[in-house]
């Protein structure tokens, strides 16, 4: 019963403290119905509007995601063990090399006034949590990390624009604009699936969608996935491809590589052998019993 009510008092705190900013799934066509955009918050920092509710591992670690940085955090591992019970639930964690975690800010906003926002790529890194590179832009004293696009280079000036012409405009690769001023066949990254909640969408390495055609009443977009979502004209995206197109064709390259990313290998029941190796011949299984679930039955589960 302790691990139980641990698990019912965890969940109550999380709903309580931390509210969801979405509804339901997303489906094929994203829309504004199950989920309004958010109110605007001047001492909120945007990088919040996408973390309403945190991950379990970021409550537990102690890492506060409405506090914006652009500085590391410390970023322990699990171990492949629960952060509440204390118990394995992922045999292949375990190991690997220290990690930082990075925040990034998924949203670009144009000025107040609607003017574009001009900030300065300052550095191009490696970041140990994400396939893609990250780069770290300023503007004035602020500064912040965001995804790093397909030729970025140090010294580049990009800009976030928001207004939607009424004739599409010609963009510039690194640039964020709305859908809605988008020509047909643009290729996109970093998209957001409601208006001002920040890009959710083509995140990964070398990834990117593409606009297919406009209705009267939003943009199609063809995902990396083949699926096409309509999304509102509002929804902003940043243009071009993710770096790193080929990350995917990268081996690993040996065993001990693998364990430096923390992925531990498999028991040696299961590898495939040759047959010059044998057969290997395991006991037999104890004779399962199915008895009906009631009410008593399902508390034991959980019985220390």
């Amino acid at each position: 019963m302790l691990v139980l009510n641990t698990y019912r008092s965890l969940f109550c705190t999380l709903n309580k403290c931390l509210p969801l900013s979405r509804g339901p799934g997303i489906t094929s066509t994203f829309c504004t119905k199950y989920a309004p955009p958010p109110p605007v918050d001047e001492n909120r920092p945007q990088h919040t509007l996408r973390y309403n509710k945190p991950k379990l591992k970021f409550v537990v670690q102690g890492i506060d995601l409405k506090k914006y940085t652009h500085k590391p955090l410390k970023y322990p591992k699990t171990g492949g063990r629960s952060a509440v019970t204390g118990k394995i639930f992922n045999h292949r964690y375990g190991g690997g090399a220290k990690q930082s975690y990075r925040m990034l800010d998924y949203t670009r906003f144009n000025n107040e006034d609607g003017t574009p926002k001009e900030e300065k790529i300052i550095s191009i890194r490696y970041d140990p949590l994400r396939s893609a590179d990250i780069a770290l832009v300023g503007e004035g004293r602020l500064k912040r990390w965001i995804i790093a696009g397909e030729n970025m280079k140090i010294g580049d000036i990009i800009k976030s624009h928001g207004e939607i012409p009424d004739i599409p405009i010609n963009p510039r690769v690194g640039d964020s604009h709305p859908v809605g001023a988008l020509p047909v066949g643009t290729l996109l990254h970093n998209i957001e699936e409601i208006p001002n909640i920040g890009g959710g969408l083509v995140r990964a390495a070398g990834s990117f969608a593409s606009i297919q055609r406009r209705l009267e009443d939003g943009i199609v977009v063809r995902l990396p996935s083949g699926q096409e979502a309509k999304l509102d004209f509002r929804c902003r995206a940043t243009i071009g491809k993710v770096c790193l197109p080929e990350r995917n064709l990268l081996p690993i390259g040996s065993a001990k590589r693998s364990r430096w990313f923390g992925i531990r290998p498999r028991s040696g029941l299961f590898h495939k052998k040759t047959g010059y190796h044998g057969r290997k011949l395991s006991p037999p299984k104890p004779v399962v019993t199915f008895e009906k679930r009631t009410k008593d039955r399902v508390y034991e589960m959980f019985d220390v």
